[in-house]
Order: structure tokens, then sequence, then C-alpha cells
């Protein structure tokens, strides 16, 4: 967790893993002259963090976050904090949540192409103000670099310019990437840096090496009725999954990436009629996400079926 408290009157609470919960903090710092602060977390987090500030703010914005059931609990059960809570979340598996609880607002799809928790938020923003700074190409540009990348939208025009923001993003970490585009120079399109686009190539040959050293080291494997490919990995996991779906996709119905560094397992998917949100929540009820993208965290619920894929990866590689 990572947190920002000035002591201002805005609480921005968003996904700490990548570059959609960077964006509505940058987004905010921007239209509110950061006047704003925030907390970076996973969806356990929310509950906690709402017990022990929630009255210290006018408007609290939960951004590319899902609530879990003892947020919403909380929420749910104190009108004064609910009046404070704006939510922006794009995950399909909790599209029931949203039409159980008023405060919950999921939205999968803007004019047939799938959101995501920046694009969301900026909407809203601009809701605000029409006039405001944020409503020029340069900040458009962002916001639909930052979806796409999100998403995996390779149709997009600017899917090269989300995937340098997102390498960008796991070399300066969270903090920094926030302050650098929260006060660059305004320009009339939205560009990277010249400083950053070297180190940004030499990371990306990293990537790619890690990648293949992955599609190296795959497990296949079954789980329920499903046919797997395991891989433990650390880092990179959206370009790990997609790499070994691609690669075993006429194979497997879906990826697994194990990351016990942080406790937490991502899927990958394969299939069009299988819903990796669902099973996600299959292994773990923290679990969630899109139809080809979903995770969850490893915990006691998990933890033996876990197990038995890591001992058995193990096996494998000997």
């Amino acid at each position: 967790m990572i947190r920002k408290i000035n002591n201002n009157k805005r609480l921005v609470i968003s996904h700490i893993d990548d570059i959609d919960g960077m964006g509505s903090v940058i987004l905010a710092n921007v239209f509110w002259n950061s006047e704003v602060d925030y907390i970076l977390c996973t969806i356990p987090d929310i509950a906690e963090i709402l017990k022990e500030i929630w009255f210290n703010y006018e408007n609290i914005y939960i951004c590319d976050l899902p609530l879990d059931s003892s947020a919403i609990d909380l929420i749910a059960g104190n009108n004064e904090l609910k009046e404070k809570i704006k939510h922006f979340d794009h995950h399909a598996s909790e599209l029931e949540n949203a039409q159980k609880y008023s405060f919950i607002n999921e939205v999968v799809y803007i004019n047939d192409k799938m959101t995501s928790g920046t694009e969301l938020f900026y909407n809203y923003l601009l809701s605000l103000n029409k006039k405001c700074i944020i409503n020029q190409d340069y900040f458009k540009e962002f916001v639909e670099a930052t979806r796409c990348a999100d998403v995996w939208d390779l149709n997009s025009p600017f899917i090269n310019l989300g995937r340098a923001l997102g390498t960008l993003h796991s070399i300066l970490g969270p903090q920094a990437y926030i302050s650098i585009f929260s006060s660059a120079k305004i320009q009339k399109h939205f560009i990277i840096d010249e400083m950053y686009l070297n180190i940004i190539n030499s990371a990306d040959n990293a990537k790619e090496n890690y990648v293949n050293s992955c599609l190296e080291n795959v497990l296949l494997t079954n789980y329920q009725n499903y046919k797997i490919a395991v891989s433990l990995s650390e880092n990179y996991r959206s370009f790990v999954g997609n790499a070994i779906a691609s690669k075993y996709q006429d194979t497997i119905d879906f990826v697994l990436i194990i990351n016990l560094q942080k406790m937490k397992c991502s899927l990958r998917g394969v299939k069009d009629n299988i819903d990796l949100g669902e099973i996600a929540k299959s292994f773990a009820k923290n679990g969630g996400g899109h139809k080809k993208a979903a995770g969850f965290f490893i915990n006691a619920e998990c933890i033996d079926i876990i197990e038995k894929f890591v001992l058995e990866y193990i096996k494998s590689k000997k």
C-alpha cells in the first residue's frame, strides 16, 4: 500500500498494480491542482482504509477497484459514508453487485469498446467542468493509451504508447510515475519525454528475454474440467500470460500465473466461451475480473490447490 496524505478534502483510492490505477490519480492531481490525497492499494485493503479515515474527507473516489463484501457492508451500513463515495470500475465479474447497490459503478464497455477505470473517472471529471484543463487532446490521448494497454485493445492506434507507459511504470514505480505525469508539460499531443525512451527500450529488451524464459518453463496440467498452462512468474504478468496463451492456444483453456512474491494469481484467456472472472471466483471468493483476464489473491481458501500446482511445477522441471 502507498499513501500520500496532505490533509486535503478529496481522497482517491486506486489500484496499486498498473497504469490504469495511476491514471485516475494523475487526472485528479491535474484537475484539482494537486489538492488531492491518494492511496494505492488492492481490493482487500479498501474496507480497512475506509474505517480508518473516511470521516476526514468530503469526497472519496474509488477507482479501478471492485468492492469486496467487507467494503460493501461497511458502505451500505453508513449513509454518511455512502454519500461521499464515487466508484469507477470496469470489471465484468462485479456487474451483479452493481445491480444490488447504488454506490457501485461498474461499466465494462463504452461505445462497444472495453473501458478502463481511468476513462470512467476522466468522463466524470469532464461532467464536472467541460472547460477544464484536461479537456484537451493531450489528456484524451493519455487516457486512451492507458485504456488500450489495460484491456489489451490491440486495434487502438495508441497501443504502443500504452505499452511504453506500462514499461515506464514498471521501472519508476507508482509514486514517481504519478509525479512525472501530474506535472508534465502539456503539449498538443501526449508524448513520453525523450529522456525516458532509451530506458524504456532497454527495459523492453529485458522484458522480452523474461517472457521468452517463461515460455520455456510452463507446466501443462488440469484444473477442474479445464486444461491449463501454469507459470511461476513475478513480472510482466499480462505479457507472460498472453505469450503463453498464444503459444498454447490449441492445447489449453487458460493460463494461470502464480506470483508467490505478491501472493496473487492472474488468469489469461484463450477461448471466447470461457469466463475467467467466474473461474477466478472458483479459486477464491476474492477473485474476479474480465472474461479473458482475471485474478485472485492466494489465501486459505485456495492455498491447497496453488500448493499442488507449485509442487507439480517444480517436479516437472527436475
